[in-house]
This record gives C-alpha cells, sequence and structure tokens, in this order.
C-alpha cells in the first residue's frame, strides 16, 4: 500500500513538472515571438521614399495642394522614426495596473517630472520650495508642502503614466511604441489617452496605432498634439486606418505651406 502511494506521489510529481516545463516553454516562446515582432517594427515604417510617394497620391493632401516634395526636416523625422521604432528600454513596473481603479492614461507623464499638466505648478512649488520649508519648521510652511504632496498624489490616483525616461518616475517604464513594453496593459483598459509632451513621430510606427487601438476602450478618446512640420507625414501614417476620417476631417484647412509654423494642432480621435 505504501509503495502504490509512493508510486502515484511520483508519478503526480513527473507531471507536474512536465506541465511546468511546457508552461515555460509556451511562455518563452510567446515573448520570443513578441520580441520578434518588435524587431521587426522598423521595416514597417514608410521609408522617406515611401512618404514621397504616399504624400503625392494621397486625395487629402491633393485637395489641400499639399503634395509638394518633404521638407529636410520631414524628412529628418522620418528616419529618426525609424531609429526609434525598436526602442524598448522595459518594460519595468512601477505600478501595478491592476492596483489602479482609473481609466486615464498619460503618455509622457511621471510623478517627477509633472509632465500631467494639471500637477505642472504644484509639481514647481514643491521643486522649489519643498524642502526648504519642510526644515524651516514653520508649521504653516510644512503643512503647506505636506498639503500639495497630498493633492498632487490625489490627483496622480486618476491617472496611469508611461514614459521612456526613468527620472520622470512613470508607473510603467516603457515606449508606447512598444507591443512588449505594453503587454501589462490590458485591452480597452482606457477612456482617455493623453499625449503629453511625446513627438508626433511617434504615429509614424504602425505598432502605436495597434497598441492604441486594443488599450483604448469603445468610444474612448486618444489626445494629441501635432506640429504643422510633421502633420503631412502623420496623415499618411492615418491613412488607411480607422481613424482616417477623423484626422482628415480635424486637419482639413489647418494645415498651411509653410510647415516652419510651429503653432501646436490639437487632435482628438475616438476608438
Amino acid at each position: 500500500m505504501e509503495f502504490l502511494y509512493k508510486r502515484q506521489l511520483l508519478l503526480a510529481l513527473i507531471f507536474l513538472a512536465s506541465q511546468t516545463i511546457a508552461s515555460h516553454t509556451c511562455f518563452s516562446s510567446y515573448y520570443k515571438k513578441i520580441e520578434d515582432t518588435a524587431t521587426k517594427t522598423a521595416s514597417k515604417i514608410k521609408t522617406v521614399e515611401e512618404f514621397e510617394q504616399a504624400i503625392k497620391s494621397n486625395h487629402f493632401l491633393i485637395k489641400n495642394k499639399l503634395d509638394y516634395a518633404l521638407e529636410e526636416d520631414e524628412k529628418d523625422g522620418i528616419e529618426n522614426a525609424h531609429k526609434w521604432a525598436n526602442l524598448s528600454i522595459g518594460p519595468k513596473i512601477n505600478r501595478d495596473i491592476k492596483d489602479f481603479k482609473g481609466d486615464f492614461l498619460v503618455v509622457g507623464g511621471g510623478r517627477s517630472i509633472g509632465a500631467i499638466t494639471s500637477i505642472s505648478s504644484s509639481k514647481e512649488f514643491l521643486d522649489k520650495y519643498g524642502d526648504e520649508w519642510r526644515e524651516s519648521g514653520n508649521k504653516d510652511k510644512i503643512a503647506r508642502v505636506e498639503e500639495t504632496e497630498a493633492e498632487i498624489n490625489e490627483i496622480l490616483k486618476k491617472y496611469y503614466t508611461i514614459n521612456i525616461d526613468t527620472e520622470a518616475d512613470p508607473d510603467l517604464l516603457g515606449s508606447i511604441t512598444s507591443i512588449g513594453d505594453t503587454l501589462s496593459i490590458p485591452d480597452n483598459r482606457f477612456s482617455t489617452i493623453r499625449f503629453e509632451g511625446v513627438d508626433a513621430l511617434v504615429f509614424l510606427n504602425p505598432d502605436t496605432l495597434k497598441i492604441l487601438e486594443r488599450i483604448t476602450k469603445a468610444n474612448g478618446k486618444i489626445i494629441m498634439d501635432v506640429t504643422p512640420m510633421f502633420a503631412r507625414a502623420v496623415i499618411v501614417a492615418f491613412s488607411g486606418s480607422k481613424w482616417e476620417k477623423q484626422i482628415y476631417d480635424q486637419l482639413d484647412g489647418k494645415i498651411y505651406n509653410d510647415v516652419t509654423n510651429n503653432n501646436m494642432l490639437q487632435l482628438t480621435i475616438t476608438n
């Protein structure tokens, strides 16, 4: 009887070990597939020549008489988009998204730099006076610092942040252009995604659009800023996507031949 029990226990342990190995192999294969996908991203971004051709054949740009040759700055921007294509610096999760109860994502945000507009002034105050007032022994000044810190923490509860800058202290250290870096974010997670201080060139990467479509809720909003200099490249990047018409409608009549105009164009698209 004891022999039979030991035999059954041994078989059970062998089975569990085989399942663990199989699971680990499957897990490793999955991430290897993700890594392979990420390394091929650069080839998905159009080359300068392909952007030139796309601009000349884009009906929206032709209608608005914006189908002229690419400027040097535009070419440089496209080349930079290629350089950033394989950017994957993480991911490093500083706050598990399971612990986040809100549904607002700030791309380019973080606790340290105050990139979230609504905490910028408070962050500047703390940077300037925080340590001095905290050590002053003055109860009113100490109370003011503590109140400001509490206000910032309360605001941050409403936002989840992703950034490639370690000094920004984001919730998720990683790139919005990387499938691997954004794996921890569930599907249909955010009702609002706001890009703050992020170069519009990230949208030239097709993976960025796939990621945004995946992590945004149905009817969720994606808010971005585009400089006129790169608006034509962004138009080409969104052409053929589910957001093409929304981009066209918002930029119609707002882009001019003077690509040196640096007035930001804020766009909001609905998933």
